[in-house]
């Protein structure tokens, strides 16, 4: 066993406190070694964990802890949550250090940090700040893994430099914040050097008008610019966090409607042929909030326009018709004051009415005394919307304290809301069923290593497998509690070489013990060589065409995975050191992969994924 480290504390907005202790809080236990797989003593070993749909993915909570001789650490986490964690090594006599990739882990089993990489001192400078030094002093925030950390930011100097502190290996988010804290554009670091430089864009001015739906000007609307902030790479077996999505307030229009905002771009976005992605809102109290901006053509309020003669953003705002959930802590009393995250889908129509792409707009809201939710109106919608109600405070609520131990953070879940702009909608939370799983690997022994995905199928043929789903993680007994609205469900379990996939019906309030025995997947096994016999070590799988044949008898959720999640798991494939490969992917009648290996600028031929026990060979040429 790991024994304890250091002991453990939070950092929130620069501040150290002591976490507190709750008799719920599980133990994450592990180890930072390096590249001889000796344990590193005095590391500094993060762990960060934002919930699913927190406003620009800040981390609820960020703690460090050193590591102990033998390198050990532990933390105290909440149960059947995946954190993100990495080690930063102690520096040496030059100031660098060894530092590990993020990675994900939860409470049921033991992890290992690995120095992947050593971090110099690095100096950042900022290119392109000069025209925007009316917005200075600037300050620059690191979000590892998109993971937005309190108090990790420093200031920029006015030569447009500064000193980034240590960070793990991999991707980290930089905002690059203004004087009034406003996020001015975000960058991305991923290579390490004593010195690197980024180039903030230059000032672009895009004007813009707010009407009503007669064409009158409305003063006062809010408009702001959605950025995207850094995406998570770590996807796992199940779909990676959503990306992160943080807001710039351009201010409010003028007695004519109108706005000259002022956004970091390339180019003239009205003059840039090709693609780009630039979205603005527009709202105000008593209206409906409406998405306009820039893809291949520039659209109004969710519908593409041809680009000629446009010189001016418009939205329309409709009168407000707001969808109002009252959630019910029983039959008779509203769940009062409890924060909500709502997830709209709108849609952004294609020039030609061919088809749409489809966006998530994010609200989050307080329920009233109530509890009483009123969610606002969006233009050009989906017909369905993504309620998110989690915290400490539902899991006193609803949750059983025997079950607490075993229950993730987000431990209610409900199904997909169908649309009913104006009526009050009513859901009981403490109507819904109690599932308790109880997961087992192949040998039938406890899964604690399993990744639990709920899919709603409230809707048949319109399901859901992505990022917003609840993704949750037994505990080291194999044990996950999880509270479902009543209806039909579908889980879906995996771990690095097994599978399993249940379908649920569920009555309101019942209790529902279930045994889950996962089974090997689907493999490919598939060796690598070069043109002389020898094997390639980490080359990659290239999944680059499928096929789907109509007709074939499916299960639409396991067709729904296969779809979303098979190119994944076949690209994230690579070669041990002796060129050997396992591809383990979801098989289904009428459906067919098409690959190839890559070894730097060298591939292999193309050729199918099919499974089977004998191992194919591969000459990377």
């Amino acid at each position: 066993m790991l024994a304890a480290a250091a002991t453990a504390v939070l950092f929130v907005s620069g501040a150290v406190t002591q976490q507190p202790a709750t008799k719920h809080l599980r133990t994450l236990l592990g180890k930072f070694v390096d590249a001889d797989d000796e344990g590193v003593e005095g590391a500094d070993v993060h762990i960060a964990f934002a919930p699913v749909g927190t406003a620009g993915n800040r981390a609820r909570m960020h703690t460090v802890v050193k590591t102990d001789k033998r390198g050990r650490f532990r933390f105290k986490v909440t149960p059947c949550t995946r954190h993100l964690l990495w080690a930063i090594g102690p520096a040496g006599a030059d100031g660098s250090r060894a530092v590990s990739a993020m990675q994900w882990a939860t409470s049921g089993a033991p992890i290992e940090l690995s120095a992947s990489e050593t971090h110099p001192i690095c100096t950042l400078k900022l290119r392109g700040l000069e025209a925007w030094a009316a917005l200075g002093p600037f300050r620059v925030a690191f979000a590892p893994g998109a993971v937005a950390i309190d108090g990790l930011a420093v200031d920029v100097s006015e030569d447009g430099t500064c000193t980034v502190p240590p960070l793990p290996a991999g991707r980290t988010s930089i905002d690059v914040l203004d004087k009034n804290g406003q996020l001015l554009t975000c960058i991305t670091l991923s290579k390490f050097s004593k010195s690197t430089a980024r180039t903030v864009q230059p000032m672009q001015s895009v004007p813009m008008i707010v009407v009503d739906a007669n064409g009158k000007a409305i003063e006062g609307a809010r408009i702001r610019q959605r950025l995207s902030a850094g995406q998570s790479s770590l996807a796992g077996y199940l779909p990676q966090p959503p990306g992160r999505k943080v807001w710039r307030e351009l201010g409010k229009t003028d007695a004519t409607g109108k706005l000259t905002a002022k956004i970091a771009n390339r180019k003239d976005p009205f003059e840039t042929t090709g693609w780009q992605q630039l979205f603005f809102t527009a709202s105000k109290e008593g209206h409906s909030t409406t998405h306009s901006g820039f893809r291949r053509h520039p659209y109004f309020d969710g519908q593409e326009v041809k680009n000629e003669g446009v010189s001016e953003l418009k939205f329309t705002l409709q009168k407000d018709k707001t969808t109002v959930v009252r959630l019910m802590r029983d039959a008779d009393s509203g769940l009062a004051n409890q924060a909500v995250t709502v997830r709209r889908g709108i849609k952004i129509a294609q020039l030609d009415n061919s088809g749409w792409g489809v966006e998530g707009l994010v609200f989050h809201l307080t329920t009233d005394e109530q509890g009483r939710l009123k969610i606002p109106a969006v233009s050009n919608p989906i017909d369905k919307m993504q309620i998110i109600v989690a915290g400490d405070a539902v899991q006193d609520a609803f949750v059983p304290d025997k079950q607490r131990r075993m229950s993730p953070y987000r431990a209610l879940t409900l199904h997909e809301l169908r649309t009913k702009t104006g009526d009050e909608q009513q859901i009981d939370l403490s109507s819904f069923a109690k599932v308790q799983l109880r997961l087992l690997d192949e040998s039938g022994n406890p899964a604690p290593d399993a990744k639990v995905m709920l899919i709603s199928r409230a809707k048949k043929g319109d399901y859901d497998c992505g990022s917003w789903n609840t993704i949750a993680t037994p505990d080291s007994a194999g044990r996950l509690a999880l509270q479902l609205q009543p209806g039909r469900w579908a889980a879906f379990i995996r771990n690095k070489t097994s599978m399993a996939h249940i379908n649920l019906k569920l009555e309101g309030s019942e209790a529902k013990p279930i045994e889950v025995r996962m089974k090997p997947m689907t493999t490919m096994l598939g060796r690598a060589v070069d043109g002389d016999g020898k094997p390639v070590a980490n080359a990659n799988l290239d999944c680059h065409s499928s096929t789907w044949r109509s007709g074939n008898n499916r299960d639409e959720v396991l067709q729904k995975i296969a779809s979303n999640l098979n190119w994944t798991w076949i690209s994230d494939t690579t070669t041990d050191k002796d060129g050997n490969f396992a591809c383990r992917f979801l098989e289904l009648p009428g459906m067919t992969y098409e690959a190839r290996l890559r070894a730097g600028k060298k591939r292999s031929p193309d050729f199918a994924v099919i499974a089977g026990e004998d191992r194919v060979t591969f000459t990377i040429k």
